[in-house]
């Protein structure tokens, strides 16, 4: 290179005077320009030391998001303390003073020991960045940032000391030489110091890049870096690579919304516009493999220059399998596990909703509640897996019936639930009708063609004016369905029933009752008569049915009808009916104590399903006779028939006990249910007890005398017992003895009565069975009638 000759001129003018110097100025300066370099030299070295201890605490933030595995951290922790020991131990040669370079050296130790302390905190996911405040590791940064910006500036006052010092060391003697002299210094110095600097700068440039190249690279997770104006790939790492199965080409060419799948790309989309510069980023979303199969991840990132340009970079957690499992306890909370359908938690939550949305829209919600007759049939007889496969057919029937828009639900066991938004009454009464018109289809149970029906209660919130009471609350609209189907069910199953205020004052009633029966338990306000069975062949009196009695102290008498519902629901029928057998037992005893009778008198005694549920029912029988002398085979258990099949194999397993010790069976009110011949033969019976309805129809009816006629005929396959209840009149008496039946009761021989009066029954000799009445024997006429029937 040449230079200008004016150049070379004015720089000999200056240099030549300058170089005249006295010597000892000259020395002095050269000493101030070497001291200043130093302390400028030290200055940078304080400015990497202080850089490099943020990036101890920049890569335990690394560690604390993720991006950053625990066990690569203390590699890169130790890469970076090597850069600062070798600048703490360069300060040496700069001249700094021992003890400044012992208090930075100091304040290091308490640094790293801080930075270890977070970092297995972090391992063991006791750190908390996002909330925790005077950290251990922020208490060391700032404290070896005070030390370290100490130290510097103290480095920067002696270095710009020492150039003044330059500007103003020459003499007075050569005062224009020492100016110009003091000019070249101190734009050399500048020049130095500049190039100091960009040296400075280029290295702590190239390390970072070199960091972030060892974080992104080496990452076991999927990274990328992505434009946040064109939203295109920028780069991306190995294991990227290796996840998605796409080649480096591929991704860089690729914009960032074709990683979702088409149908989540306009939320996608969405989702990036939340993107800001400075703002970190979380988030999940569902990535398209490059083999067609879709993931679930979690993405986090924040906001990182890439060659001069604004960018993002990315972090994906592969969460497929922890989405899997997450979903699969979702979809088991909330859903029944036979059927599928919603279950009772995800069917209320859908009815507060849909009452929330009846406010607003003053629009009505109806629900149905479903409760399956007989079905404890169908499990006792055929098992639990048939049982089942019934079920899961009831809920694809309602789903055939229902709207898309509708919530068909498995409460438990044999109920069901239907919700039905912006549905009026009359058109829930009609989902109501084609759902039973669905279930009277036959089912397919375990090979076996099964008959069901259902008890559906319903229930419509109104929603008027958006005013919605009571009634819009989830309890209160289901509260109603319920007393709606109890009414349903008591009206005769297979049947639906429109919530009425009625039936709301009737729940009432029967809860008023069930307190009156607690209250009767303690009082004693219940007592027992007794109703003679009669021998048909001869007329005498083989024993007695203790019928319970209730003397309420403000009512009066209240009928058995009228109160044993309430007692079997609220449960008192328990100890009630055990009061009952012991009362009677004693009686039967008594009765046998205080006159001679040559024959047992045998004592029968109602009992009710609820108490057949009851573990210890058997026992409790059993301790009873023990208690009260009585013979087991004077004992007679009358179930009613629909006791017997609803809860079949319970019920068998108590009797066969029972039996076992002599105590008999009898089934009451037979005919009045759905027994079949098939039925009886399971149970363990002695007696069979024909309903009244049959006997009171025999004088008048000729289809009653037909299927009396049919039941006893029944009856004598199975070899049991018959007894006729209900005898009011002779004619009755004739054709049920005409039908060979062996026993009746009625009031033809005796209303129930007290304890005495039946001891006057048992001391006569027999009623009178053969009569006259008129030229016509009703007893000659009734054969002939049956003898007609067939």
């Amino acid at each position: 290179m040449r230079f200008p000759l004016k150049h070379v001129v004015s720089t000999l003018l200056v240099l030549i005077p300058a170089s005249l110097l006295p010597v000892t100025t000259a020395l002095a300066i050269n000493l101030l320009n070497g001291y200043a370099a130093e302390r400028l030299d030290a200055s940078i070295r304080a400015a990497r030391i202080e850089d490099n201890a943020t990036s101890e605490a920049f890569l335990v933030w690394e560690a604390f998001v993720g991006h950053v595995q625990t066990r690569q951290l203390s590699g890169y922790l130790g890469n970076v303390r090597w850069l600062i020991d070798d600048d703490i131990a360069g300060l040496g040669g700069d001249g700094v003073d021992p003890s400044v370079i012992a208090g930075i050296r100091q304040a290091e130790v308490v640094y790293n020991q801080a930075i270890d302390g977070g970092t297995a905190q972090v391992a063991t996911g006791q750190l908390n960045l996002l909330t925790t405040r005077n950290l251990p590791v922020l208490l060391g940064y700032q404290h070896i940032h005070a030390v370290v910006s100490s130290a510097q500036s103290q480095f920067q006052d002696d270095t710009a000391r020492a150039q003044s010092a330059q500007l103003w060391g020459g003499t007075g003697l050569i005062v224009l030489a020492s100016l110009l002299m003091a000019g070249l210094l101190l734009r050399s110095s500048r020049r130095r110091r500049r190039a100091a600097v960009l040296r400075a700068e280029a290295d702590a440039l190239r390390q970072s890049e070199e960091s972030f190249r060892l974080l992104f690279e080496s990452n076991p997770h999927p990274m990328w870096v992505w434009d946040l104006s064109t939203r295109g790939h920028l780069a991306v790492n190995d294991a990227a690579i290796e996840l998605y199965g796409y080649s480096r080409e591929q991704f860089l060419a690729m914009p960032l919304i074709d990683l979702q799948p088409v149908e989540d790309r306009e939320g996608g989309v969405k989702l990036l516009d939340l993107v800001r510069p400075g703002l970190p980023f979380n988030g999940r979303a569902r990535h398209l493999l490059k083999d067609g199969r879709i993931i679930h991840v979690e993405i986090s990132g924040r906001h990182q220059e890439f060659n001069g340009c604004p960018a993002f970079i990315a972090l994906a957690l592969d969460v497929t399998a922890r989405t899997a499992l997450e979903e699969e306890l979702r979809h088991k909370a909330l859903y029944d596990s036979l059927t599928q359908l919603a279950n009772r938690a995800l069917f209320r939550d859908r009815v507060e909703h849909a009452l929330a949305s009846s406010a607003r829209a003053i629009s009505p919600v109806a629900v149905l509640l479903l409760d399956l007759d007989r079905f404890k049939v169908i499990n006792d007889t055929l098992g639990h897996a048939a049982g089942d496969q019934v079920l899961v057919s009831v809920a694809d029937r309602l789903r055939s019936v229902v709207r898309s828009g509708d919530t068909p639900a498995h409460i438990g066991g044999d109920e069901f639930a239907v919700l039905l938004p912006g549905t009026s009454g009359s058109r829930a009464a009609a989902v109501a009708e084609r759902i039973l018109d669905v279930l009277r289809v036959p089912f397919d149970a375990a090979g076996a063609e099964v008959f069901t029906t259902a008890s559906i209660g319903i229930a419509v919130c109104a929603g008027l004016d958006g005013y919605l009471g009571e009634e819009g609350t989830v309890d209160g609209l289901l509260g109603r369905a319920d007393v709606a189907m109890y009414a349903a069910k008591s009206g005769g199953r297979g049947r639906l029933q429109v919530y009425e205020p009625a039936m709301h004052r009737a729940a009432l009633h029967r809860m008023e009752l069930g307190g009156e029966l607690r209250r009767a338990v303690e009082r004693g306000e219940f007592f027992v008569e007794y109703q003679p069975v009669v021998a048909l062949n001869n007329g005498t009196v083989t024993g007695v049915e203790a019928l319970l009695r209730w003397q309420h102290p403000e009512r009066g008498l209240i009928a058995p009808a009228d109160f044993i519902t309430a007692a079997e629901e609220t449960g008192l029928i328990v100890p009630i009916g055990a009061w009952v057998l012991e009362t009677a037992c004693r009686q039967v005893r008594s009765w046998h104590a205080g006159r001679s009778v040559d024959r047992p008198l045998f004592i029968s005694v109602n009992v009710s399903s609820r108490q057949l549920c009851e573990p210890g029912f058997a026992a409790m029988v059993r301790s009873t006779l023990d208690a009260t002398g009585l013979d087991p085979r004077q004992l007679i258990l009358e179930v009613t028939e629909s006791a017997l099949v609803d809860d079949m194999h319970g019920v068998r397993e108590q009797l066969e006990q029972l039996r076992r010790c002599g105590v008999r069976i009898a089934m009451d009110d037979f005919g009045a249910g759905y027994s079949s011949l098939g039925y009886l033969r399971g149970l363990p019976l002695d007696i069979v007890k024909i309903d009244r309805m049959f006997v009171a129809g025999l004088g008048t009816s000729g289809a009653d005398r037909a299927l009396t006629l049919a039941i006893v005929r029944l009856l004598g396959t199975i070899d049991a017992h018959i007894v006729a209840e209900g005898i009011e009149t002779a004619e009755q008496l004739a054709y049920v003895r005409a039908l060979g039946v062996e026993a009746g009761q009625g009031y033809y021989f005796s209303r129930p009565v007290d304890p005495v009066a039946a001891s006057r029954l048992l001391d006569r000799p027999a009623f009178e069975l053969d009569w006259m009445d008129g030229p016509v024997d009703p007893r000659a006429r009734a054969r002939e009638v049956l003898r007609a029937a067939g």
